[in-house]
């Protein structure tokens, strides 16, 4: 099932259409596959000091078709290749991490949204009959250069505050969290160590959007 509709919604299935090229026979080809009634399971959103953005998302398909030669379309049209600069972290603009009204310098960010999918297969069925989306989970990581004890007390009096991440200044493109409390920090000591000092922190939020 292809969802053509203006609103998205987790409860959504798609056909997805992939091609690489593989030996087949001896000879490099462009071969396809389908995956058809997928559903997503989660996506997480990376910023890596140095790195472009990344979003990486896994899926669960009711079929997933074996490598063809063809895609057993009549007339297909496929998206152009991509031409857009991507996102990096030096896009993101200055501080790009907010947390109740404080802005943060960070040296890693991911935030993952994981719908925790229910697939259901009956006796008497080979394949998934359908899959449900379950309790929502979204949580955070971030590595934040260090400046004050502010989110260290926070995250042991578990605050809830608002929070957000630019992901591009171009837009710009943001990550909005509503609720967002910090469970967990990881603090490292050393008198040897030599870099700037960081505190990875651990959390979860209660709603986020991007706009």
């Amino acid at each position: 099932m292809i969802n053509t509709g203006t609103t998205p919604s987790r409860d959504d299935s798609f056909t997805f259409v992939m091609s690489q090229k593989l030996n087949n026979s001896g000879t490099l080809t462009e071969m396809y596959q389908i995956a058809k009634g997928a559903s997503i399971s989660d996506v997480t959103i990376s910023v890596k000091n140095g790195e472009v953005i990344t979003v990486d998302s896994n899926w669960i398909a009711n079929d997933i078709s074996t490598w063809a030669t063809t895609a057993g379309f009549t007339t297909p049209t496929y998206a152009s290749a991509l031409s857009a600069t991507p996102w990096s972290s030096i896009g993101t603009g200055a501080s790009p991490f907010t947390f109740n009204s404080v802005t943060y310098d960070v040296r890693n960010f991911s935030c993952k949204v994981d719908q925790n999918p229910d697939r259901v297969q009956v006796v008497g069925q080979t394949g998934t009959n359908w899959i449900q989306a379950t309790t929502r989970e979204i949580t955070v990581d971030v590595e934040i250069v260090y400046k004050d004890t502010t989110l260290i007390g926070d995250t042991k009096t578990m605050t809830a505050r608002t929070a957000s991440f630019q992901l591009n200044s171009t837009g710009p493109k943001t990550l909005s969290f509503v609720n967002m409390y910090l469970e967990a920090y990881d603090e490292t000591v050393s008198a040897d160590d030599t870099s700037i000092k960081t505190i990875s922190y651990s959390g979860f939020a209660e709603q986020v959007s991007i706009n």
